[in-house]
């Protein structure tokens, strides 16, 4: 099992928004940390994604200091649980 998941928001064939809840609906899933990058900076993006305790959100274009960041912190928050 994985023990972090980036995707993009916008996909062919399913979007990030549906991938992260199938992900949360199977128990063997439901507790992997997802970080969604996504050229997509609207407010409301941003804020579906942070209700979600095991979901980051980082923006299109990004460093990869950030992206080291946002894993930490989701890794941390993880272990917190």
């Amino acid at each position: 099992m994985p023990e972090l998941i980036l995707s993009d928001i916008a996909m062919p064939q399913l979007d990030g928004y549906s991938l992260a809840a199938g992900l949360k609906a199977d128990p063997i899933t439901a507790n992997i940390p997802l970080i969604f990058i996504s050229a997509k900076r609207r407010p409301q993006n941003v804020n579906r994604m942070a209700e979600e305790r095991s979901v980051g959100y980082l923006t299109k274009p990004f460093s990869v200091p950030q992206l080291l960041s946002e894993i930490r912190s989701l890794l941390d928050r993880q272990i917190e649980q």
